[in-house]
């Protein structure tokens, strides 16, 4: 087995079918990443009961529109690819695809099933992809609950599950994962013991008032959380539900990438605990959330989100590839604002960038601290080896 496992080499060594009973939090992350592929323009009979399997989804053709709105399209490609020929994936059917996003309404919601056997399906709600109108949903949580998304994972998981007598397992990545959730937690009545687990990787939480809610309790033990070590999206908001630490291959904001999380055997590598840019990083937020009231974070969001909605950009990566063209507009926009806004919004992205700029120096500081104990043990490696030398 080769050093630092990903998902992908997961998927190419699994040759055993999927069945509930070793259903893994790995499955679960790779079924949640393959919602993000946007197949119904091209595939509309995913939207049916019957659905496409998964060997079927090559098609070189359509790649470009599957995988417009993806983080990283080659990584995804190569997922699909290793999906579409092994046994334990292939043959799953992905059905009740539906795919809703509305800037009016600030709603970017994805879900799908996936057959698994002819008693279990899982159910996957897709995260946040580039678009930006994704970006401004997920921030909305924090003074609006529930947000549009939201809903829909209920309304999408409660017609589901009138549809079928299966098992169900539900999860997601990123958004996903909260939106699995509170699907879950607000049909926890109607499905009874019919739901077996519910897995968030590094999804973001709840505003406090919605946990309160009999539901999310009725779920707790079934919940299956994961969050990388440097996890930020994964430690936003409230966190109720416990959580396993995973290895990431990536530094910072990064490890949200699930290509970085570090597999072992059937699972993931454990890590010892979030890291310290992590913990700070949640404390600044949380501060950040318990300093302002639900009005004025609604107020601070809407301001961010005009200043970045610019023509001609629809996602994260349109915004970074005109970002220099677009200064000018920028810099008007922000000189716009509210004097009160405009301050709280650089103190706030100031408080970030410090702990940013302590972790690299933490960081800096460790490499070298490393380099030098692996000076000092190759210093006495050689003084060893020339001691033996003349004692020979």
């Amino acid at each position: 087995m080769a050093a630092n496992e990903d998902i992908v080499d997961y998927v190419e060594r699994s040759l055993t079918p999927i069945a509930a009973e070793d259903f893994t939090p790995v499955d679960s992350l790779i079924l949640s990443w393959a919602s993000y592929f946007r197949i119904l323009p091209d595939l509309p009979e995913a939207a049916t009961e019957r659905g496409v399997e998964v060997r079927d989804l090559l098609r070189a053709e359509c790649f470009p529109r599957f995988f417009w709105t993806v983080w990283d399209p080659e990584k995804c490609k190569r997922l699909l690819f290793a999906m579409a020929a092994s046994p334990r994936f292939r043959s799953i059917r992905q059905c009740f695809c539906v795919d809703d996003v509305d800037d009016a309404e600030q709603k970017q919601f994805a879900a799908c099933a996936y057959v698994l056997g002819p008693d279990l399906l899982y159910v996957a709600f897709r995260g946040t992809d580039r678009t930006l109108v994704g970006w401004k949903e997920d921030f909305n949580m924090t003074f609006a609950a529930p947000v549009p998304a939201q809903e829909c994972a209920a309304d999408y998981l409660a017609t589901l599950a009138s549809r079928t007598d299966a098992k169900l397992l539900v999860g997601g990545h990123s958004k996903g994962g909260n939106l699995a959730i509170y699907a879950a937690a607000r049909n926890a009545e109607l499905l009874g013991d019919r739901l077996l687990r519910v897995y968030s990787h590094d999804g973001p939480g709840f505003v406090p008032e919605i946990l309160a809610e009999p539901g999310f309790r009725a779920i707790e033990e079934r919940v299956d959380r994961t969050v990388p070590q440097s996890s930020i999206v994964g430690m936003f908001l409230d966190q109720s539900y416990a959580y396993t630490v995973v290895k990431s291959t990536n530094l910072g904001p990064l490890q949200h990438d699930p290509f970085s999380w570090v597999v072992e055997g059937k699972d993931f590598a454990r890590a010892n605990g979030l890291s310290f840019d992590a913990r700070r990083i949640d404390t600044i937020l949380s501060s950040w959330l318990l300093d302002h009231s639900p009005e004025q974070r609604e107020l601070l969001v809407d301001a961010i989100y005009s200043i970045i909605t610019l023509p001609e950009v629809e996602t994260v990566t349109d915004l970074v590839e005109s970002w220099q063209q677009s200064i000018p507009a920028v810099r008007d926009r922000i000189a716009a604002l509210d004097p009160e806004v405009r301050a709280a919004i650089l103190g706030m992205f100031k408080s970030l960038a410090t702990s940013g700029l302590r972790g690299s120096g933490r960081k800096k500081e460790q490499r070298a601290h490393e380099g030098l104990a692996i000076a000092r043990r190759q210093g006495r490696e050689e003084k060893s080896h020339s001691h033996a030398s003349n004692e020979s």
